[in-house]
């Protein structure tokens, strides 16, 4: 099971953490809020396993109960392939620039509204 935060639904609202009714599923991307339910959900067996490449604190403490929780796994949160991400990033750039200056519409923008 992968939980997105966003948009908020019911399913993504923080605080909700993992349904213990559901057992033995995994959780990717938890929402920061949930930690103690998806520790105690890892502790006793309601979920699975749990898949985290963002934390409340980054670096993660080392004395941060998410290191012994079981089946836990942690990636730095720029874990993201960084292979031609300055080219990439400037071509788009260049490219909303063009866009800005000739009146079109621009390349990825975020939705205020939506969070996004």
């Amino acid at each position: 099971m992968a939980t997105d935060t966003m948009p908020r639904t019911p399913r993504t609202v923080p605080g909700r953490g993992p349904d213990p009714k559901t057992p033995r599923t995994g959780k990717v991307a938890a929402p920061r809020h949930t930690r103690p339910a998806l520790i105690a959900a890892l502790e006793s067996g309601h979920l699975g396993a749990a898949i985290l490449d963002v934390t409340r604190e980054e670096p993660l403490p080392a004395d941060d109960p998410l290191w012994s929780a079981p089946n836990i796994y942690i990636s730095p949160h720029c874990s993201a392939a960084q292979d031609r991400y300055t080219d990439t990033l400037l071509a788009l750039f260049a490219d909303n620039l063009e866009r800005y200056t000739s009146g079109e519409p621009l390349r990825n923008i975020v939705d205020r509204v939506a969070g996004y």
